[in-house]
């Protein structure tokens, strides 16, 4: 089964994850001059790697936001939303606490959402930073959460088992 996790948004990425640990693919969600998510690459995307389940994360208003950025994600959330329900294929919202109480066990509750999405991701897949793009130095906190989400995917709906995934191949489009 390849479970696909979305972290949406303007800097959004899919990450679709074999159940067994076999393979892994990455692809940056793709936007026209207009903002507009596109619906091409997408399907593209969804049909190469023969995706059985997407989740995607629900994001939640947070203080600090302005409204104007806050109606922007919601737009972007959308988007994905409609782009997903197109590919016929199932889906399900995950709040960010619950796929994070689930991946971030052990690590110390003091820290920030991010740290703990950094220190799960090093312990989850120890392996050299995993770039977005070919010109990445780093592996992008975007990149990270849409892992980690179908991580939490595979736990749930996969078989519940963790494998390590060492076999990663980044779309060609990305």
């Amino acid at each position: 089964m390849r479970i696909a996790g979305i972290d949406p948004g303007k800097k959004g990425v899919v990450v679709a994850l074999d159940s067994d640990g076999g393979g892994m693919r990455i692809h940056k969600l793709g936007f026209d001059s207009a903002g507009t998510l596109v619906w091409d690459w997408f399907y593209k995307f969804t049909k190469d790697a023969d995706i059985n389940l997407f989740i995607v994360e629900r994001p939640r208003g947070r203080g600090g936001f302005t409204a104007t950025s806050t109606f922007a994600l919601g737009e972007v959330c959308g988007q994905v939303r409609q782009v997903v329900a197109q590919t016929q294929i199932p889906w399900r919202h995950v709040d960010p606490k619950v796929w994070q109480e689930v991946i971030h066990k052990g690590i110390p509750a003091n820290r920030s959402p991010k740290i703990k999405s950094q220190a799960a991701y090093e312990q989850l897949y120890p392996h050299k930073p995993l770039p977005l793009t070919p010109r990445s130095k780093k592996t992008d906190d975007n990149l990270i959460d849409a892992l980690l989400i179908a991580t939490y995917g595979v736990l749930k709906y996969g078989g519940g088992k963790l494998q390590r995934w060492d076999l990663c191949k980044e779309d060609e489009d990305a």
